[in-house]
């Protein structure tokens, strides 16, 4: 199965595929259809930019909202969360292309009406009032709905995790190492109520207990932390989806383990 495949199987929408497959050119600054290896299971690439990953956040075998992240390598594979949505994404996408371009380019209007962007003369007001600001794009109701916390952190609805959350047990449980940034990192990691997957940076044999044990959540949240090599991950990966029987899963586990992850060592 190709990628492109993979995510229509996996209920993303057409369009989310035609661009991680390349087939709709965007004029950003981005490597579409990236070479697929290096990045970790819970996230589905929709393209590179500058060696970091961009793409959607998807976590299973619990109630987590699917988000749109950005993974970065450089910096233990921190994930940090740039949208809610994928219109998010390509708004964000085309203020940056305008914002370097100095305002809306004949390229970025051929490509919008592809990708469904309907606002880029009022994107480019936007740019014009407030220069490269993002702040401003709350005007627009396609962020008024349900912002991400980088814009809005006293309107977030979302459950990526986040300073203004009390990390109460029940919630940490829901969370994996790599979504907490160089300051809550600390902070999670001695929680009396944070799971072991916080805690250690030695995650496979706690991964296989938490299998055995069949609390697959812990499980894929222990597969998402910090401590594995890529190679280890792989075998994981196949034994998380032997065991937890989703078809779904399975596809998925079976595209991201027979990529050459181990190329990039550890995470």
């Amino acid at each position: 199965m190709d990628y492109k495949s993979l995510l229509i199987n996996m209920g993303f929408p057409l369009l989310a595929s035609e661009i991680a497959a390349g087939d709709i050119a965007l004029p950003f600054f981005v490597e579409q259809n990236p070479e697929l290896y290096g990045f970790l299971p819970g996230l589905i690439p929709l393209w590179r930019d500058n060696g970091r990953m961009v793409g959607y956040w998807k976590h299973w075998f619990c109630r987590r909202s699917t988000t749109i992240v950005i993974e970065r390598p450089q910096v233990e594979y921190l994930h940090s969360e740039i949208a809610r949505s994928l219109d998010q994404l390509l708004y964000l996408a085309c203020f940056d292309d305008i914002v370097s371009e100095d305002g809306v380019s004949d390229e970025l209007r051929h490509i919008a009406s592809a990708i469904s962007i309907q606002g880029l003369d009022e994107l480019n007001e936007l740019y014009e009032d407030y220069g490269d600001d993002k702040a401003c794009l709350m005007r627009l109701d396609v962020f008024k709905r349900n912002p991400p916390f980088h814009l809005d952190s006293s309107g977030y609805k979302g459950d990526f995790p986040n300073k203004n959350m009390i990390f109460s047990k029940e919630l940490l449980t829901k969370t994996c190492l790599t979504e907490f940034d160089e300051n809550l990192k600390p902070q999670v990691s001695t929680l009396e109520e944070s799971p072991y997957w916080l805690k250690t940076d030695d995650q496979e044999p706690l991964f296989y207990q938490l299998l055995e044990d069949s609390n697959f959540a812990g499980a894929w949240m222990s597969l998402n932390s910090n401590g594995w090599r890529f190679s280890d991950a792989k075998k994981a990966m196949l034994k998380l989806a032997e065991k937890a029987n989703n078809p779904t899963f399975s596809l998925l586990a079976n595209f991201w383990s027979s990529l050459p992850h181990e190329q990039y060592g550890s995470y």
